[in-house]
């Protein structure tokens, strides 16, 4: 079953949209951990691709043996940096600059770029994805996925269907993804045991760390959000109706963006 979701922020009684944002938050509910916020931002940014990493964690997602270009930004151009990698084929380019090809077993890898100087450390959590194709029916290793449209709404690219998907176990569904987000926030609620299936963009979660800094500014004090999902009727209402009493009733919502398979 795809899951479509669209983002409404509860924030003092007003709801905003921000666009690019398509998950429905509570921050009222959690609980402060700490008076203090920290967005924990690194000492210097990594770019993967084209991505800017700024955080002292973050998540990557790639499809089996597809290489990523790493490099570092630094404010000393005399600092050397090291990338420490778990399984995988790395290969220096230039200082500060590497390409690292990823396993071809899908799962949950570790790119640790440290400075030699200070030890500060970026880690990566590289998510290699199970390729779409493996689908079988409607389910992935017994998990339901469902049916992608065979035409893309409108021919937009962002309703095509996923190169892969996440595998979510119960060892790496604690993994942070990235600060103040966990992995297994994302999941829906379909019962079942593990491995478990999603669909989750690098942007997006940059967008989450800077949302929850932003609130944070605002002097509300939390760690995370709780992440809701709303179901969209397009891709099977009836299931959905059966499953949770009623939910799928939200049946007016515009598909944003297929971001969870469940």
């Amino acid at each position: 079953m795809i899951e479509a979701v669209r983002t409404v922020i509860h924030y003092d009684r007003f709801y905003f949209f921000p666009a690019g944002l398509f998950l429905l938050f509570s921050f009222f509910t959690i609980p402060a951990f700490s008076s203090e916020f920290s967005p924990q931002k690194a000492e210097f940014s990594v770019r993967v691709n084209d991505l800017v990493v700024s955080y002292r964690v973050m998540s990557v997602f790639a499809m089996p043996v597809e290489n990523l270009r790493i490099g570092v930004k630094a404010s000393r151009e005399k600092s050397i940096f090291y990338l420490h990698s778990s399984p995988g084929k790395k290969k220096s380019i230039l200082p500060r600059q590497w390409e690292w090809e990823a396993p071809a077993s899908p799962g949950h890898y570790v790119l640790n770029i440290t400075n030699a100087e200070t030890t500060a450390t970026v880690s990566l959590n590289v998510f290699v994805l199970v390729p779409f194709d493996q689908i079988e029916g409607e389910y992935l290793n017994g998990y339901r996925i469902g049916k992608y449209p065979h035409t893309p709404l409108k021919q937009l690219a962002v309703y095509k269907p996923p190169r892969g998907f996440i595998e979510v176990t119960r060892e790496n569904a604690e993994t942070l993804i990235p600060p103040h987000f966990r992995l297994g926030q994302f999941l829906c609620k379909q019962e079942g045991g593990y491995p478990k299936y999603l669909v989750l963009k690098e942007r997006l979660l940059l967008k989450l760390g800077l949302l929850l800094e932003r609130i944070s500014q605002k002097r509300y004090h939390c760690n995370s959000f709780h992440i809701y999902k709303i179901i969209d009727e397009l891709y099977g209402k009836k299931f959905y109706e059966r499953l949770t009493g009623g939910l799928a009733r939200y049946k007016k919502i515009k598909l944003l963006c297929p971001l969870c398979a469940c």
